[in-house]
């Protein structure tokens, strides 16, 4: 696989300036504004064209991610 070099890094004292394409920036702010059903829809989207499933919780088996759900 070749090794793609990094942007250049903008050194300037604006911390709201991040090097990316304008579309980038556009993309992000949409995202930013998304409501929670928005969202959910976009997760499920990419979650479809990836394949991710909701058996693929491997967050279940001792990978952490809260207490289980059960009584204690």
């Amino acid at each position: 696989m070749p090794i793609a070099p990094l942007p250049p890094f903008d050194e300037s004292d604006d911390d709201d300036k991040v090097s990316a394409p304008p579309h980038l920036h556009g993309l992000a702010e949409e995202i930013v504004r998304l409501n929670m059903l928005e969202v959910k829809e976009l997760v499920d989207r990419i979650g479809d064209h990836f394949g991710f499933t909701d058996d693929d919780d491997y967050m279940d088996e001792d990978g952490g991610g809260g207490d289980g759900g059960g009584d204690k």
